[in-house]
């Protein structure tokens, strides 16, 4: 009898034991911490919310000459708005360490460290950072691109903020293209809105994008082409010897006799051959914003203030390049392959439809914010 009592009381505390241990995994699986790097889609948990009604963002855009950090402050209720923009850059790019991927840990450590000083601390664990690489990263062989992001997630998940493993990836050209649209347009108060949008041309060291919506009722239309193989001979006077660096490699160019005509005119015909079939007509008589070296090019040849932009015709580039390429000198800071630049800004937009009149809108920022595709990619991750 004894020992029939005695297993019972054993058989209960057993089940007891059993019991409190079932509740208090319960009770902390409904406690327990948030995870520190938790899947994109959970970018919108309302603990990333400050005060309810304010939202971080941050944006590492990592270009062919250097790496851009964005901090993007919004306020997230039903008319979502752009607060405050903080931004920093590092030269080179990531593509400068392809073969030696820690060294570039100095230049994304300097800035995060920008970054946490931006962002209030309370909210470091909950907002959320990312890297997109273009095409400096694009055109790389092999598995240098990937050991160079991997090399980035790593800082990211060591850093206090919130990241995934596809926080940090290439950005398809027509992706870029289609962001720096939606940056432009939100920003001009054309999305969402009555006001009619505008197109956007953008040339950066490896890629150029241009991105319009077309008065037909189909998508946003873009075209986005690689060019790294305008860099020539025929674009520099006989015997003018330039230097080019890219990635930390410095390459030489040397001009060379042509046989007929002028410089500008043998290097519009080589740029020409080259783009020729490969761009398509916009509908020019939109308004287009250009940015990047479209602005640079017009700063150098005075067209515009460097600090305001402002607006050129298109004739003014083509009308500068035929200045430079005959040998004025504009100043003796710029590049000597400033020729090949404004040849070949000016036959781009020839191609792509524009008339010698159009005139376009040079900005390298709007309402304080700078014109690139990092604002309209940050909205497409966060879901805002």
């Amino acid at each position: 009898m004894r020992r029939s009592r005695l297993v019972l009381v054993l058989v209960l505390a057993f089940v007891l034991v059993v019991y409190l241990t079932v509740i208090k995994q319960h009770y902390d699986s409904h406690n327990a911490l948030p995870l520190r790097h938790p899947a994109p889609k959970a970018f919108l948990s309302p603990d990333w919310l400050l005060g309810g009604r304010v939202q971080f963002g941050i944006m590492f855009d990592a270009g062919s000459t250097g790496t851009r950090v964005h901090i993007f402050k919004f306020r997230v209720d039903h008319n979502k708005k752009l607060l405050e923009e903080f931004f920093k850059a590092f030269s080179p790019g990531l593509s400068a360490f392809a073969e030696d991927p820690p060294q570039c840990r100095v230049g994304l450590l300097q800035l995060l460290d920008f970054a946490q000083t931006k962002v209030p601390v309370q909210v470091h664990g909950s907002t959320p950072v990312f890297l997109k690489a273009t095409a400096g990263l694009r055109l790389l062989q092999g598995d240098q691109a990937n050991r160079l992001l991997n090399q980035v997630r790593a800082e990211f998940l060591a850093s206090p903020f919130l990241s995934s493993d596809q926080s940090v990836s290439i950005l398809d050209g027509s992706d870029e293209g289609i962001s720096a649209w939606l940056t432009v347009n939100f920003l001009l108060g054309a999305v969402g809105g009555t006001t009619a949008s505008v197109g956007t041309l953008d040339l950066g060291g490896g890629s150029t994008q241009v991105t319009f919506s077309p008065s037909s009722k189909v998508r946003p239309k873009l075209t986005s082409e690689h060019g790294g193989g305008v860099l020539l001979s025929p674009c520099m006077s006989p015997g003018e010897v330039g230097t080019w660096q890219h990635d930390h490699v410095l390459y030489s160019v040397r001009g060379q006799r042509t046989g007929e005509g002028s410089v500008f005119e043998a290097c519009s015909r080589r740029v020409r051959s080259i783009l020729k079939d490969t761009v398509r007509a916009v509908e020019p008589q939109q308004q287009f914003y250009a940015f990047s070296y479209y602005y640079d090019r017009a700063v150098d040849i005075g067209a515009i203030d460097e600090g305001r932009g402002g607006e050129v015709r298109v004739r003014d580039y083509s009308s500068a390049a035929q200045r430079v390429c005959a040998g004025e000198t504009l100043s003796p800071d710029l590049s000597p392959l400033l020729c090949l630049d404004l040849v070949y800004i000016s036959v781009l937009l020839q191609e792509l439809g524009f008339s010698p009149d159009s005139q376009l809108k040079l900005a390298r920022r709007i309402r304080g914010v700078e014109t690139s595709w990092a604002l309209g990619a940050t909205f497409s991750y966060m879901n805002l």
